[in-house]
């Protein structure tokens, strides 16, 4: 039998789908999914989740953002990227989330019909200390939501309140507001890779998109900037790198205040100290970016490099 805090959680995800939105119930020890949801990323969870009998024993909602949903969310991290938003442009009244004591906002959207183009994930901004970014969070994406308690901290997540930042619960706006061409022009735009004159010649030669015909030593040689093609996905580096040619980020699988993982920049293998963990960098772009396996990760690699 559920809590009543779970079943809090339960109402707001139907309130969610009611909307138009895919949430999905997630963990209360780590910002994933408690149901395989690969499959979901254009396609609605399945109605029988949704109810008493099935809903998992959790506070926590994370809701699927991009173009199939129609979903947009900036991802104000800290007091310097509100400042900056502040002075970015003027939006409608629409919901924003944050988390009870925590500096970060999420700015929710909703992506108007006539736009026509891919809801791209990726930083629009990067401050040089901890939680400076102002992030999109669009295809591939998943936003925490009310009522849902931090994984760490326990604190609840709200819905903001607040006229002068055009901030509305959902009981007085049944809806995100739809983002202006300001915002459109965030999402960052697919880019060629800059080819490094200076980097060892590398053999380049048709790569299908089939990951079954794929060589892997090829793809990852292929791929010059490792650091920079995997910040494009979210990993948060600090710019640091070592003499040995480890540059310092956050963990990707857990909090991580103080950046204790590393990705070296020539093989792309990263480390989590803290954890332990160790994965290769197709594995890597797979967690960060919510694909299937590290087959998926490397078929996309090879079809952008």
């Amino acid at each position: 039998m559920l809590t009543p805090a779970q079943k809090s959680a339960l109402g707001w995800a139907l309130y969610y789908r009611e909307r138009g939105f895919n949430p999905l119930p997630s963990a209360m020890d780590h910002k994933k999914p408690l149901v395989t949801y690969a499959h979901l990323w254009e396609t609605r969870a399945p109605d029988h989740l949704f109810t008493e009998d099935v809903w998992p024993a959790t506070t926590n909602v994370q809701v699927m953002c991009g173009s199939a949903w129609r979903l947009l969310v900036v991802d104000l991290d800290g007091a310097e990227a509100r400042k900056r938003w502040d002075a970015m442009g003027h939006h409608r009244d629409t919901w924003i989330t944050h988390r009870a004591g925590g500096e970060s906002f999420h700015v929710w959207f909703k992506v108007p019909r006539w736009f026509k183009g891919e809801v791209r994930s990726g930083f629009a901004w990067k401050g040089d200390g901890d939680h400076q970014a102002i992030e999109i969070l669009g295809d591939r994406k998943l936003v925490v939501a009310p009522p849902s308690l931090h994984v760490v901290t326990g604190a609840e997540y709200l819905f903001l309140q607040d006229r002068k930042r055009f901030a509305k619960h959902p009981k007085y706006l049944g809806h995100p507001t739809e983002a202006p061409a300001w915002v459109l022009d965030l999402i960052p735009k697919r880019t060629t890779p800059t080819i490094r004159h200076d980097a060892p010649a590398v053999t380049r030669r048709h790569i299908p998109v089939d990951a079954e015909h794929l060589d892997r030593n090829v793809v990852l040689e292929g791929i010059h900037d490792k650091v920079g093609t995997a910040r494009q996905y979210g990993v948060r580096f600090t710019g640091r790198v070592s003499p040995t040619g480890w540059a310092e980020c956050h963990a990707v699988s857990r909090e991580d205040r103080h950046p204790s993982a590393a990705v070296h920049t020539q093989t792309g293998i990263y480390v989590d100290q803290g954890s332990g963990d160790r994965k290769s960098y197709f594995d890597l772009i797979a967690e960060v970016a919510n694909l299937p396996s590290w087959k998926d990760a490397m078929a996309e690699l090879a079809s952008r490099h």
